[in-house]
């Protein structure tokens, strides 16, 4: 067996600021269902170059981690480097990487968390589908090598082969040939938001505390199976690229509103397809399910698990059953997109929270099909950190009625 470099141990938890962090990156919890949907959405929008964006994100956000967790763990030789960099990727839940080929110019993957969305979620397409392991793999080689590398998936397990396999080559570049966004420094304040809401039923911190609580890292196959979906730990820097990036390119073409609508509506499907799966899994009804006594209480327990999911640390203000959410949230991990890459005037920077807290609604309370639910709820995101608030304020109501939509 492979040495290990990560055990559960190694990430830092605050629950109470539903943060974790590991290697100097703050990690967020999404699942195969939002993942792949996201670059699905990205890599079929003809108006931006998304597959560069996926890419280039994850090159830029696992370069900086690989090589903080290098320096942390005092490894030196680039061999040391590639190897912890392997177990990283299994750490966090991407799958299986071997780099022992990589003189040879090749590097192979031989299970893959995005290829399981893919294989999950849609049906077979000839095309390869591991962006994400190009941008990993060309971070992994750059902070090993000191050299930037420019790396091809040229064979595919969603195409019905054994194994990915990646061709790599040496450029002459700096192994970060992009330049650092600048960081943004927000001054959030719990205090400022309003008091929870009581609900004496659903113990929304000990669910909280439950999940962070429970060691969720990769497999041997370097998976996360939990809650009925495969899970990942992502640095938050990484979502916020791509999602900067994709909306900047269609700002430039005055489509930045339709980018954001794209963004909240990835989230609105996913929160209907991972949260169903949450629902019925095994560790729900352990938990969660005995805390049960009306269909409200399910939403307290949704936003309970949430506030474990390291987005930042999520409070539920008021619920009108089937009509009505208030959230507010201290430290939403969206506010984090570096300013150059946000919206010029832009009143709201959190689509992905915003098209969670619809999906929500519509997941516990409609009883149709998931393709005809969406768009029946819908968020308004009043006042955002990334603005100067204290807080981000998140409005979710009925948008229309089942039979509206359908006649429309």
């Amino acid at each position: 067996m492979a040495k290990k470099y990560f055990e559960f141990s190694d990430m830092k938890c605050v629950p109470v600021d539903g943060d974790r962090t590991l290697a100097g990156e703050h990690l967020v919890i999404h699942c195969h269902h939002y993942n792949s949907r996201l670059q699905r959405s990205l890599e079929n929008c003809s108006l931006v170059d998304g597959k560069g964006i996926f890419k280039e994100a994850a090159e830029r956000t696992f370069f900086r981690q690989i090589r903080v967790a290098a320096s942390e763990q005092k490894l030196n030789s680039p061999e040391e480097v590639l190897k912890m960099a392997a177990d990283l990727y299994r750490f966090q839940g991407f799958g299986v990487l071997d780099f022992s080929s990589h003189q040879v110019n090749q590097v192979r993957g031989v299970s893959s968390h995005y290829v399981e969305g893919w294989n999950c979620c849609y049906e077979r397409e000839s095309r390869p589908v591991c962006t994400f392991a190009e941008g990993y793999i060309a971070a992994a080689m750059g902070a090993a090598m000191g050299v930037r590398y420019e790396v091809v998936e040229t064979e595919c397990m969603y195409q019905g082969g054994d194994c990915c396999k990646f061709e790599i080559r040496e450029t002459q570049e700096h192994p970060l040939k992009f330049e650092w966004f600048v960081p943004e420094v927000l001054a959030t304040d719990h205090s400022k938001m309003l008091a929870e809401a009581a609900n004496p039923r659903v113990d929304m911190i000990k669910i909280r505390d439950t999940v962070f609580g429970l060691p969720l890292e990769g497999n041997e196959q370097g998976l996360i199976p939990a809650f009925n979906v495969y899970l990942a730990h992502m640095p938050r820097e990484f979502y916020n690229v791509v999602s900067g990036l994709f909306v900047k390119q269609m700002e430039a073409q005055g489509l930045g509103e339709t980018g954001y609508a794209m963004l909240e509506e990835d989230a609105e499907v996913c929160s209907l397809t991972t949260f169903s799966g949450i629902m019925a899994s095994d560790e729900w009804a352990a938990l969660v399910q005995p805390m049960i006594k009306y269909t409200e209480d399910n939403i307290f327990g949704l936003v309970a698990i949430i506030n474990a999911l390291g987005w930042g640390s999520v409070r539920l203000i008021e619920h009108q059953a089937a009509e009505t959410l208030n959230i507010q949230t201290a430290n939403a991990y969206e506010i984090y997109t570096p300013k150059d890459l946000r919206m010029a005037e832009a009143k709201t920077h959190c689509p992905m929270m915003s098209g969670v807290m619809a999906g929500l609604l519509e997941l516990v309370y409609l009883d149709i099909p998931f393709e005809d639910r969406r768009g029946l709820y819908q968020t308004e995101e009043t006042d955002c950190s990334a603005n100067g608030h204290a807080f981000c304020d998140f409005h979710t109501k009925r948008a229309m009625s089942a039979a509206t939509k359908a006649a429309a």
